[in-house]
């Protein structure tokens, strides 16, 4: 056990250093924004096949390790904050007892939680979100006791209501952006289209997807050395820097699929025109 513990935390520490993790980090006030992956509302980070607690890795190469039993948790409003300034220790229990923020506290209107989770960029001019998101990285606002978009509600505010089978499209292509002048309607079709000419991460499959770390030759050699029969998925996982699982899916063909190389191929041609 203290081998594992010890192991996981060089990951932790490895992965503050590497420059993909802070490419993902942007300062809005004093706050470290973190632009990557959420998970449950927790900003996670992937590095050499495991997912680091973005927030725990933070304490951890700050204050120390985090005592058994416990987690870490922002102090400010803003979901994805990571600087360690902000971060304290807690408990579930500790947790499901307070009752903070601006969308719990009576007295407080709807419009005055949005303006107090917004925090202007004065060079882009995006009116940034800082508080809860959603794993794709949309700004969340609860509402009637239901969590939506916050920049629906923006758009609504400033603009009107949305027609219904329309939908509220970024001109910015910032996800966190609630500011209504960067909001324009659109139908799914043309959401569809922006994040092809965009080009967006989570469109793309395979190699032109930014989040995977092998290329088309790695994938076929992948598969080559295992139809061989001398090499263990674990072991092609360590000559290729991937978990083992990665390489089960690979030599399954549950991923890297021929039909998404041609997906792509489709997408890329239509985006030209």
């Amino acid at each position: 056990m203290p081998y594992i513990v010890a192991t996981l935390a060089v990951a932790k520490s490895e992965a503050l250093l590497c420059d993909s993790f802070w490419d993902k980090v942007s300062k809005v006030g004093c706050c470290f924004i973190w632009n990557g992956e959420m998970r449950s509302s927790e900003p996670v980070f992937s590095y050499k096949g495991r997912k680091v607690t973005v927030r725990q890795a933070m304490w951890e190469k700050t204050y120390g390790l985090v005592p058994h039993g416990k987690f870490v948790r922002q102090s400010c409003s803003s979901s994805r904050c990571i600087n360690p300034d902000h971060l304290f220790i807690t408990t579930k229990r500790e947790e499901v007892k307070k009752l903070t923020g601006l969308g719990r506290r009576p007295g407080v209107s709807l419009f005055e939680r949005l303006d107090g989770y917004t925090s202007p960029e004065p060079n882009t001019g995006c009116w940034l979100w800082v508080g809860a998101t959603s794993d794709k990285g949309y700004a969340q606002i609860g509402l009637h006791g239901k969590t939506v978009k916050a920049a629906h509600v923006n758009y609504e505010r400033f603009k009107g209501l949305i027609p219904p089978n329309m939908v509220v499209r970024h001109t910015c292509d910032v996800r966190m952006c609630v500011n209504p002048d960067h909001l324009i309607l659109g139908t799914q079709l043309d959401n569809i289209q922006d994040m092809i000419k965009r080009e967006r991460h989570r469109f793309w499959s395979g190699e032109l997807s930014p989040n995977s770390s092998l290329t088309n030759n790695d994938v076929q050699k992948i598969r080559s050395l295992y139809a061989t029969g001398n090499f263990t998925q674990c072991e092609i996982g360590s000559i290729f820097n991937v978990a083992s699982s990665t390489i089960g899916r690979i030599v399954r063909h549950n991923t890297w699929r021929e039909d998404n190389a041609r997906k792509n191929e489709i997408c890329k041609a239509r985006a030209s025109q």
